[in-house]
């Protein structure tokens, strides 16, 4: 009976192991430094001239706007799918105003409305 049991056990674990490893797995979080030399809008939130650091996790739905090692803006986003993987970090701007980021290896673009 206790073999039986045992490896009964040693099933469920097998089973479960890949639920409960993917579950605990973090998501990628992105990073990249960003210059301006004028005034911009990332979503509601005013830049001046300086240099930023931009994170954002994988698959979530804000991007975090540094300067200084101070946060400066928690700003609301959502990814939209890229035909392939981006090579580098790029900022699309319409006029002052920052509009996507796309950043290098990520198979997504982050759209700020």
């Amino acid at each position: 009976m206790v073999g039986k049991r045992a490896s009964l056990v040693m099933l469920l674990v097998v089973l479960l192991s890949p639920i409960v490893l993917a579950q605990n797995k973090t998501p990628q979080m992105y990073s990249a430094q960003w210059s301006t030399s004028k005034t911009m809008y990332i979503g509601t939130t005013k830049v001046v001239p300086g240099t930023y650091k931009f994170e954002a996790p994988e698959n979530g739905s804000s991007l975090f706007v540094e300067r200084d090692g101070l946060m400066e803006s928690d700003v609301s986003c959502y990814w939209v799918k890229l035909p392939q993987k981006a090579e580098e970090f790029k900022v699309f701007t319409d006029k002052d105003q920052v509009t996507r980021i796309e950043f290098p290896d990520s198979p997504a673009a982050l759209v700020i409305p």
